[in-house]
């Protein structure tokens, strides 16, 4: 639970999240493995910028749901 080069976490709504970096990264190529801590859940990295992320959960069932811990990092370089 880390926070380098985070400058923000926004709730945007249920299941929905955007990390803001303070620094940008070099380009939007960049990794994001995403996890969560429900089998029967999953998450997608749905608005990859050089500036943030936004990353979503869902139920099998296709609908957003808010789980604790979801968890990702990036993996990639600094402009």
């Amino acid at each position: 639970r880390d926070s380098f080069n985070v400058s923000s976490v926004s709730d945007d709504g249920t299941g929905d999240y955007r990390t803001t970096f303070t620094s940008a990264m070099v380009n939007d190529d960049y990794a994001c493995p995403l996890g969560s801590a429900v089998s029967n859940d999953f998450v997608d990295n749905t608005d990859i910028a050089t500036t943030a992320v936004t990353v979503k959960l869902f139920n099998l069932a296709g609908s957003q749901v808010d789980n604790d811990p979801a968890t990702f990092s990036i993996v990639g370089d600094l402009a």
